[in-house]
């Protein structure tokens, strides 16, 4: 046990705020909340609570955790319209704890982080969204609580050309241009967002 203890504190000297407090807990990061699905950090005791608590009450009002991502993810997007990111931000977290199978949640990281000019990181995001689309079993009847692949797909398109009217940046809409013909949709619907693209955004090439 004495050994485990030296290591331990070994491991609070060399790693520090880094990953581990001195009793063994995760050490609370600040500002976990403004990165897309909470920086994928380890959360210590209190963020985690938290969490439970968020999931608690969320269960109360509504039971089914996918409608209930729905609801706050819409709430997230009105917030995104008035311009205050770091909210939307906040409530599109909120959504994928709730329901991290949901691919309109990370078309909605996509958008905040160009909007926020981290065009880099939204292309990073959007591979993401895309190899979610590609490993999941497409609905023979789709819904809007389980909607097509499809309809995922005209999604992103949508909120691709969204932000290229707000920033006027061609760097996400021209990889998504190239990343169509990956997705696993029938071709001529790859065909008809790729005209919706090149129409919507006359830059494209």
């Amino acid at each position: 046990m004495k050994y485990k203890a030296l290591i331990l504190f070994f491991m609070c000297i060399s790693l520090g705020m880094i990953s581990f407090n001195c009793n063994g807990d995760a050490t609370c990061q600040d500002g976990i909340n403004l990165l897309p699905m909470y920086g994928r950090v380890q959360k210590c005791k209190e963020q985690l609570d938290s969490d439970s608590e968020f999931l608690k009450e969320s269960d109360q009002k509504e039971p089914n955790r996918a409608k209930a991502a729905i609801d706050i993810m819409n709430t997230g997007w009105y917030y995104l319209h008035q311009g205050d990111y770091d909210t939307a931000m906040k409530r599109i977290n909120q959504a994928w704890l709730l329901d991290s199978t949901n691919i309109a949640v990370y078309s909605s990281y996509v958008v905040i982080l160009d909007l926020t000019s981290k065009t880099d990181e939204a292309i990073k995001m959007l591979d993401l969204t895309c190899d979610k689309i590609n490993t999941r079993v497409d609905p023979d009847s789709p819904t809007q609580m389980n909607p097509s692949n499809q309809m995922f797909a005209e999604f992103i398109v949508g909120n691709t050309f969204f932000t290229y009217k707000k920033m006027h940046n061609t760097n996400l809409a021209q990889y998504l241009y190239a990343k169509l013909d990956m997705l696993n949709i029938p071709q001529s619907n790859k065909e008809a967002l790729k005209n919706q693209l090149r129409t919507d955004i006359p830059e494209i090439n």
